[in-house]
């Protein structure tokens, strides 16, 4: 409302908003029509709301029986805010509850790992470690505990503003609030902030479902992984500069070979195995997608890695490459431990065996990424040329919980085989193929001539009920998820693949 003086004319609108305590949803109904009318019988008597909460114009007694205690109606927080010269019907229209189709849910749009993808464009994360300098090393220290930094505040403001006012802060608000004040650039504070909305946001997500172990983020920390986005990354041929802010030092990289060129959208500074790494999120063409309707079924295993079939073709892939890096890893690992328990903790020779550790499991581990990277593209190849769009994938759990010794145990803790799938989805999901995880009990061992399960032994598939033999069990395996999968149930005198064709990893030299 416009008001005037001798002197001046003004019109000044304000926004306000108060809470019941305890966020209870009372006012409504009757309850809301009588504090309606209240509030109109005030600014029509004044010309403005001059006092709320109207605790001293609104007796209900019984109200506050049923959904409060202690004094009062009202949080103690509440939210002023100057609107201009804006329209009742303005104010209306923004305040009129949203409802979001299909039943959804609303999301932070602000997440580290979600980028605005184009058509015909893939997001990927390149991950290769750096080799920095005395002085780069300095720096990229001092920027994790700035990041650090960043995130304790995070997580002191939020949990400080609830406990003494009621009210949680928002991620906007908390992006404000740590703007500038840190050594660090604006945009790497922003990106702490929504990595810790983005854990609350999970955790409540987990404890609605039952998780009830899964905490909220609390935990302080000494340093803490830097992002950079875009506004901050300026890259030209191999040399990656990340700025940290005005006036501040920026951390200079190389990048490779492969990455020159590329269109960056996210960088992040990682400490893993006592040697930092960049992840590097870029853009990269899509690829073709698959045009056929083929249903294929994949059997994992330990010697041969992927056994897959579309009912007609088979491949198998063997596994034993990366079964020798495991042992290879177990063998040297036991002799650097042994040799680390017999020094003093501190010690020259202690830090010097350990940094022989990390660095030999910083190679291996490279190694065994390597190979998976290595037998999901050539699934992933194979797919692709035999028009598959749908992939069945066993789930071998059942056999991984089984107690069969000492060195069965160890072999299936640390059988690849999470990482193996994850890499295939990720590989088939670029050509638009499905990957869906289906119960693989009794497949490898029920015939497909009688459907009768036999125990099996060795690798050629033998049915001590009919006495069907010949073909590779793992096979056998495939050819029953495909059919459990497609039928619902196994169905006797199953045809299996006439040709199976077998790929075996190599180890190139120099």
């Amino acid at each position: 409302m416009e008001r005037k003086t001798n002197h001046c004319v003004y019109n000044i609108n304000y926004h306000i908003v108060f809470c019941p305590k305890y966020r209870r949803k009372a006012i409504t109904g009757k309850v809301e029509d009588a504090v309606k009318q209240i509030i109109q019988e005030i600014c029509n008597t004044y010309g403005y709301l001059r006092a709320l909460p109207p605790t001293e114009y609104l007796s209900l007694p019984w109200l506050k029986k049923k959904y409060f205690w202690g004094s009062g109606l009202w949080s103690r927080g509440y939210y002023i805010g100057t609107a201009g010269n804006v329209s009742t019907e303005t104010f209306a229209n923004i305040l009129k509850p949203r409802n979001i189709p299909g039943g959804g849910e609303i999301v932070s749009k602000c997440k580290n790992n979600q980028s605005k993808k184009s058509k015909g464009i893939d997001i990927l994360v390149n991950k290769f470690p750096v080799y920095l300098t005395p002085e780069q090393t300095s720096l990229a220290r001092t920027l994790q505990r700035e990041a650090a930094k960043v995130w304790n505040t995070t997580c002191i403001v939020h949990r400080t503003i609830y406990i003494k006012h009621h009210c949680w802060l928002d991620e906007g608000a908390m992006k404000a609030f740590v703007k500038g004040k840190y050594g660090v650039h604006s945009q790497s504070a922003q990106a702490i902030v929504e990595t810790y909305f983005e854990c609350c946001e999970r955790t409540g997500k987990l404890r609605e479902q039952g998780v009830t172990d899964w905490r909220y983020p609390h935990r302080r920390k000494r340093f803490f992984t830097v992002t950079w986005k875009p506004l901050g990354i300026n890259y030209e041929g191999k040399m990656l500069t990340l700025s940290n802010g005005r006036g501040r030092e920026s951390l200079i990289l190389n990048l490779p070979k492969r990455l020159s060129g590329a269109v960056i959208k996210l960088v992040q500074l990682v400490w893993h195995r006592n040697l930092y790494w960049l992840h590097v999120t870029v853009e990269k063409p899509a690829l073709k997608k698959v045009q056929g309707g083929v249903t294929a079924a994949i059997d994992p295993g330990e010697v041969h890695a992927v056994a897959i079939t579309d009912g007609k073709k088979s491949l198998v892939v063997s596994g034993r490459l990366l079964r020798s890096l495991s042992r290879l890893r177990n063998k040297v690992l036991r002799r650097l431990q042994k040799a680390i328990s017999k020094t003093k903790k501190g010690s020259k020779q202690h830090n010097k065996l350990l940094a022989a550790k990390y660095r030999f499991l910083n190679n291996i581990e490279r190694r065994i990424e390597h190979v998976i990277h290595t037998i999901s593209a050539i699934v992933s190849k194979w797919c692709f040329e035999h028009n598959v769009n749908t992939v069945y994938i066993g789930n071998p759990e059942g056999v991984r919980k089984k107690d069969c010794g000492k060195k069965h145990n160890q072999r299936m803790s640390q059988w690849t085989f999470g990482e193996l799938r994850r890499m295939l989805e990720y590989k088939l999901k670029r050509h638009g193929i499905k990957l869906i995880s289906v119960d693989e009990r009794g497949t490898s061992g029920t015939c497909p001539a009688c459907a009768e399960y036999t125990k099996q032994t060795g690798r050629i598939y033998k049915c001590g009920n009919c006495g069907f033999a010949g073909p590779h069990r793992d096979m056998v395996g495939a050819s029953g998820i495909l059919d459990k999968s497609v039928n619902g149930k196994f169905t006797k005198g199953r045809k299996l693949p006439e040709k199976v064709e077998y790929a075996r990893l190599k180890v190139k030299t120099a």
